[in-house]
């Protein structure tokens, strides 16, 4: 983490580029040059210092730089980085890969780790840190703030490429000892951030989205796990709950709301808690098969997504807080024979959650696309646009970030909670920084090898959000191999052609999402569909990339933003990634995470309105 604070530094400062011209007219080096040298020069020392006490101690080893070192030091720069888990970007590659080539023509000789001082590389890392801190102060603070996002960006790349409890436990334990000693101090803007409540530090975010992976981890593991001690699940707290409820524990909402106003997915009440209170929660309901096995299959997906939508997470995900699950054809010691029946006939597994603490629990929530369709909800303002956009784009990445895809972004499942202490007029008084992602009834985690169910046929709505290799297919090809039991309960038949989902489909929905932010309307509208088809879903892809709709969104949104859509309708190399890559091999996740950020999530976030 140190390291890559020094490559943000240099490449900001414009040392990376090994440009004297640019150095010697950088305000950096024009105001600082004195500092800077000198801080460079206590780097060296630094290091040289320890280099000398370790070898002296037989904590390094000296190498011979022969010529297969050389060959692999010119052809793979980044082997020792993926070894070491940790991204890197173009530009740092090139920069190692030159200085690499230099020390291996010169045959220098290389310092091999074999082990080490535990207090001496303590001290040797405070000093270091202390010393980027210093470098970092002498910038202004939009550079500043332009270091602190590279290093973000990186760490959520380090975050992508780990998966081993233990090793999840080690970077947590590392970001507690930078949040509890405030180390690294923040740039100028994100201190104002913090003090508005806007994002907390860094290294909080990164500690919160590490041991959210590591629990997501403990449920579905990406791979086999390499035994670790028990102690680390009390200290991470990854402990799964079972949040199964009776169905009497929830009774219908007596103020006549109509539950048609949040779908027939989603329906309120109210929730009597193990202690007896009562509260108001809302429930997303997942309705399956009467097959045994698919009742298995489904059940078991909700009971790990509830707890993966229960346990502690980063508010930047924008998810629900889960607080139950429960199954309506369980049998109920409270329920009368004739609601028996009806819910066996309903076969539905319900997610209950609670509201937002800051809503008003007097008013349903209303989704993104009755906000399209309701003029009476009142309009947002350009800047209003701009805030959801962001808040929907950093969601997508945070999720990503711990390797798991939402597979249903679509207005509907774009949720907001109308706000406490409203205006008395009509219009809802709704915050579009605050959006809840909802609609997790496919979700799954990315290295997840399970079969997942398929979208429905019926849903053609639905599919205009989808890529069009993740939609389904209205025709099964006759010659093809039969397919399994096991799939055909999880699979209509006509969606055999139908491509595994990926992260790529997710960028592409919250590129349809964009347009949709922008033109505040329905994709159906913006393409001018009013009796939708088949062929039509498949083709909203092309004609979303068309040139008039993309002049047509610049004018309204800005070049920027527009540009920033249409990276992420294009998808492919517009998001790093290159042909034959697979998007669960980490390398390929982090690349596209790192490429993601940059083209689309950072330019949305420095629209100036």
């Amino acid at each position: 983490m140190e390291q890559q604070r020094l490559f943000a530094w240099s490449e900001t400062s414009g040392l990376l580029d090994m440009n004297p011209d640019k150095i010697n007219t950088s305000n950096t080096f024009m105001l600082h040059r004195t500092t800077v040298i000198d801080l460079l020069l206590q780097i060296q020392v630094l290091f040289d210092k320890f280099r000398k006490d370790m070898v002296n101690h037989n904590g390094l080893e000296v190498v011979r730089d022969d010529e297969n070192s050389r060959s692999e030091a010119h052809q793979d720069p980044e082997k020792e980085a993926k070894q070491a888990n940790v991204p890197l970007k173009p530009r740092y590659r090139d920069f190692l890969k030159k200085i690499l080539k230099e020390k291996a023509e010169k045959g220098t000789q290389r310092l091999r780790w074999v082990a080490f001082d535990k207090t001496a590389f303590e001290t040797l890392l405070m000093q270091f840190s202390i010393l980027n801190d210093n470098m970092t102060g002498i910038l202004d603070a939009r550079l500043q703030a332009e270091i602190h996002h590279t290093v973000n960006d990186t760490n959520r790349g380090v975050l992508q490429l780990h998966h081993q409890i233990a090793d999840l436990q080690r970077l947590v334990l590392a970001l507690d000892v930078k949040v509890e000693t405030g180390q690294i101090r923040l740039a100028a803007s994100q201190v104002l951030a913090q003090k508005a409540g806007q994002q907390p530090s860094p290294f909080e975010l990164l500690r919160e989205l590490a041991q959210f992976k590591a629990f997501n981890e403990v449920i579905e593991p990406s791979r086999e796990q390499v035994p670790y001690d028990i102690a680390i699940k009390d200290q991470l707290k990854l402990h799964r709950k079972n949040l199964q409820i009776d169905r009497s524990r929830l009774s219908n909402r007596g103020d006549g709301i109509n539950e048609s106003q949040l779908g027939e997915r989603r329906t309120e009440a109210d929730y009597t808690t193990p202690d007896g209170g009562t509260r108001r929660v809302w429930i997303e309901w997942r309705v399956y098969d009467k097959g045994e096995s698919s009742r298995k299959y489904t059940i078991e997906r909700v009971k790990k997504l509830a707890s993966l939508l229960h346990h502690s997470k980063p508010e930047t995900f924008r998810t629900p807080h889960c607080v139950a699950w429960l199954d309506r054809a369980e049998p109920s010691p409270e329920a009368s024979p004739e609601s028996e029946d009806e819910d066996m006939v309903n076969m539905k597994l319900g997610l209950v959650f609670d509201r937002p603490t800051e809503s008003d629990i007097n008013k349903p929530p209303v989704t993104l696309r009755q906000l399209f369709d309701n003029i009476s909800f009142g309009r947002p303002t350009l800047t209003e646009r701009i805030y959801l956009a962001r808040a929907v784009a950093n969601s997508l990445l945070y999720l990503h970030s711990v390797s798991f895809l939402h597979k249903g972004l679509r207005p509907d499942n774009v949720l907001f909670f109308p706000m406490a202490g409203g205006a008395k007029s009509l219009l809802l008084k709704i915050d579009y920084n605050l959006p809840i992602l909802s609609g997790f009834e496919f979700s799954r985690p990315e290295h997840n090898e399970e079969m997942t169910e398929a979208p429905s046929r019926d849903d053609l709505d639905h599919d205009f959000y989808r890529h069009p290799l993740a939609q389904a297919s209205s025709i099964f090809h006759p010659g093809s191999a039969p397919p399994s039991p096991q799939v055909l309960h999880l699979q209509p038949q006509g969606d055999m052609d139908r491509e595994a989902y990926r992260r790529s489909f997710d960028i592409y929905s919250l590129g349809v999402l964009l347009m949709e932010i922008g033109f505040w309307k329905p994709v159906q509208e913006i393409l001018s569909i009013t009796n939708p088809k088949r062929q039509d879903a498949k083709g909203a892809r092309d004609g979303l990339l068309s040139p008039s709709l993309h002049s047509d969104l610049a004018f309204g949104m800005g070049q920027i933003y527009a540009e920033s859509t249409r990276i992420c309708i294009e998808g492919g190399n517009a998001i790093g990634l290159k042909k034959g890559d697979d998007e669960k091999d980490d390398n390929t996740a982090a690349r596209m995470g790192m490429v993601f950020y940059e083209q689309v999530v950072k330019k949305l976030e420095n629209i100036r309105v």
